[in-house]
């Protein structure tokens, strides 16, 4: 008997997808998506409807891979399904499909109840493209969840409006996202040096904000290998707090920029070890002469 002679036919697999066995079910719908993927997506929408949320979820898996945007609107009505496994893989597929009509109802799900919904939303959101929804995005950031707070900056810097650039430095201010200023860092790095520089080295000058703050613009200024902050930290190598000092001279470091090593050379006998080391390992950086 040959191989042919046991594969079903389309026909048989659609009969079994209403059988009241779930492994028959499950095996119709695997089948279906490996031997007839043109015929794939109109047979398996129905399944969307299935009973058993482990098939409805499986079936949006395969909708989601088989980028066929005629399944959007099947998708975002999936967004409502009463298992939040299938919500996510809904969410999931429709980032695959990368069609902007799932975008509305996306944003409504901003504010589910559950966390998980919320954060696929907002990565969703951010890799679809829409510039539109970055006004919509940006109150997300006032999150307390460590977690939230970085898919949305990853979104918002997935997306590089330049709208998003004040309210995500404005949001260093907050522990949180100083916890979280290498997904900053990342985020930012998608957006050109003129856009964000400027800001960033106001916040270094500006005593009145907080030293963690600035330690963390001063962190981010050397991460993106910002070359216009070259003045303003030289100017806070002087620093009343350590942990400043510290993060500019690390940031002098990756400028490797060697009009810093006259200034470097004063704080070599700094009152704080970790400066010290720091200031040693940066004019060895800068191949000043005497450090070895």
């Amino acid at each position: 008997m040959t191989s042919a002679m046991l594969s079903p036919t389309l026909p048989e697999l659609l009969a079994h997808l209403t059988n009241r066995d779930y492994r028959i079910r499950k095996q119709a719908v695997r089948e279906i998506a490996a031997s007839y993927p043109a015929q794939a997506v109109s047979a398996l929408l129905p399944v969307l409807k299935d009973s058993r949320s482990e098939l409805r979820a499986l079936v949006v898996n395969i909708l989601g891979n088989s980028r066929d945007v005629s399944v959007v609107d099947s998708l975002c009505e999936t967004l409502a399904d009463k298992n939040v496994k299938v919500r996510i893989n809904a969410i999931r597929a429709l980032e695959k499909l990368a069609d902007r009509r799932a975008v509305p109802a996306l944003l409504c799900l901003l504010n589910d109840a559950n966390r998980d919904i919320c954060i696929q939303a907002i990565w969703a959101l951010g890799h679809l493209g829409d510039s539109a929804v970055v006004p919509l995005l940006i109150p997300q950031l006032a999150t307390t969840d460590r977690y939230e707070l970085r898919t949305v900056v990853e979104a918002l810097g997935h997306l590089a409006d330049e709208r998003a650039i004040v309210p995500l430095l404005a949001a260093l201010e907050r522990v949180e996202m100083q916890m979280q200023v290498g997904y900053l860092g990342g985020a930012l790095g998608n957006f050109e040096k003129r856009q964000f520089s400027p800001y960033l080295e106001a916040f270094l000058a500006d005593h009145a904000r907080s030293t963690a703050m600035r330690a963390s613009a001063a962190w981010l200024l050397g991460y993106l290998v910002c070359a216009s902050a070259l003045p303003v930290l030289l100017e806070t190598l002087g620093d009343q707090n350590a942990d400043v000092r510290y993060r500019v001279v690390g940031a002098l470091a990756s400028l490797r920029d060697r009009r810093a090593i006259g200034p470097l050379m004063k704080l070599l006998e700094d009152e704080d070890t970790r400066v010290r080391l720091e200031v040693r390992r940066t004019l060895t950086v800068l191949r000043a002469p005497g450090i070895f």
